[in-house]
This record gives C-alpha cells, structure tokens and sequence, in this order.
C-alpha cells in the first residue's frame, strides 16, 4: 500500500510536459553549434577549446532528450522501483 502510493507520486513527479521537449531540443540544438564553433575556432590546448567540447556533448544529450522524452522517463520508471 505504501509502495504503491510512493509509485504513484513519483509518476506524478517525473512527467514530462511537451513544452519542455521543445526547450530541451531548441537549447540543446543551440548549444551544439556554439560548442562547435567555440572547438574549431580555438587553438590546440585552448581552454576555450574544452568548452567547446563540453559544450557540444552536454547540448547533443539535451537535444536526445528533447527528441524522445518518453525514452528518459521510461529508464526513470525503471530504476525507480
């Protein structure tokens, strides 16, 4: 019974509006293409280099997420008991 309830409330918690997939897909597209362009506009061993980088790889995992939201949530269900 508790277990239940505590399943329902985390489902209820974890929803994923599709207003937030547009933001998701939008800034992480953007971030994306600056981080690119921050890569290889920079010189070798550039700290804006390794921002860029980062950059890149933190806005191609939003855009992910942004593209199948309902792909994230269904790992959250399964790794939430």
């Amino acid at each position: 019974m508790i277990l239940a309830s505590g399943v329902k409330a985390i489902e209820e918690a974890v929803r994923f509006p599709a207003q937030l997939a547009t933001i998701f897909k939008l800034f992480g597209f953007t971030c994306v293409i600056l981080g690119v362009i921050a890569y290889f506009t920079s010189h070798h061993g550039s700290q804006k280099r390794g921002w860029g980088k980062w950059l890149a790889f933190t806005g191609s995992i939003m855009a992910i997420i942004g593209l199948a939201p309902g792909t994230l949530l269904s790992i959250i269900y399964y790794m939430i008991p």
